[in-house]
């Protein structure tokens, strides 16, 4: 899987001329749906995430929208027994139910699954709207940490688990020619 996310998952500048969303250029950028989302990989993922998964007992999965919508519901697709899933909107739809969580949660710990985790807010928010519907979030599992696992001490003091398949120093970041920014823009 780590190789599959080095030469499928992480895009550069120099190759497809990445931008942040005011428009500066971006050095680097892991994209993981490129890889999460192609069926010959959802067998690994799957995998290591039971691996780790094994030892939080009952739960129920949860995902911010987009990619950790999608890989909740792939997990809780395989899962056995089978597992709740919902997802968290990052903010109201003007149509519709006017709520964040979509799904029916139950009242099982959370576990919350997503691509990656850079500075955190968005899966701070999430976190947020989970714990105020009532519910614990146990743990969250992240396929690439972009940090240093201290930038999230957040998680620690709230007595949530965080477990990361990969982190960011295990990729090589610096190709010829592109100058790596410390912290990257978040996802």
């Amino acid at each position: 899987m780590q190789n599959a996310i080095a030469q499928e998952g992480y895009r550069t500048f120099a190759k497809e001329g990445l931008r942040d969303q005011s428009g500066k250029p971006l050095a680097w950028w892991f994209d993981l749906r490129r890889v999460l989302l192609q069926p010959k990989y959802h067998v690994y993922y799957r995998e290591l995430f039971w691996a780790h998964a094994s030892a939080w007992g009952e739960f129920q999965l949860c995902g911010p929208l987009s990619s950790g919508a999608v890989l909740a519901g792939m997990l809780a697709a395989g899962a056995l027994p089978p597992r709740n899933c919902f997802y968290v909107r990052k903010e109201l739809k003007n149509t519709g139910p006017a709520q964040l969580i979509e799904g029916t949660p139950n009242q099982r710990p959370v576990v919350i699954v997503d691509d990656t985790i850079n500075s955190g807010r968005s899966l701070m928010r999430c976190v947020n709207t989970v714990q105020q519907a009532g519910l614990t979030v146990r743990a969250v599992l992240i396929v690439v940490r972009i940090k240093h696992h201290a930038a999230y001490a957040w998680l620690d003091a709230a007595g949530i688990s965080l477990v990361s398949l990969f982190a960011r120093e295990q990729f090589d970041l610096s190709p010829a020619g592109v100058a790596v920014p410390a912290d990257p823009p978040s996802q």
